[in-house]
């Protein structure tokens, strides 16, 4: 049976979890786990924020960079972040 995204993200993270608490970490499985993450990262920033103590921990440097691109993209162009406030919200505080 074929998993769903939103199941394989789940595994990942579970597997995520795994990692960081264990007391013996093989660094392939560290890179194997980065490239798979990857794609969730980049479009998730609620997974950034989670776990980015644990990215650097576990030196994941691929997706630290990530990171680091899409926090310079948010600086620099503030309206394109998830920090954009509405015009609705923008005319209650009025």
């Amino acid at each position: 049976m074929a998993s769903t995204k939103a199941d394989q993200f789940l595994e990942l993270v579970a597997e995520l979890d795994r990692v960081n608490t264990s007391t013996n970490v093989d660094k392939d499985q560290v890179k194997d786990l980065e490239k798979r993450l990857i794609p969730y990262v980049e479009k998730n920033e609620d997974v950034i924020t989670k776990y980015r103590k644990v990215f650097i921990r576990l030196k994941m440097e691929k997706i630290q960079d990530m990171i680091k691109r899409i926090d310079i993209d948010n600086m620099l162009n503030p309206a394109s972040s998830s920090q954009k406030i509405s015009r609705s919200m923008d005319r209650k505080n009025w």
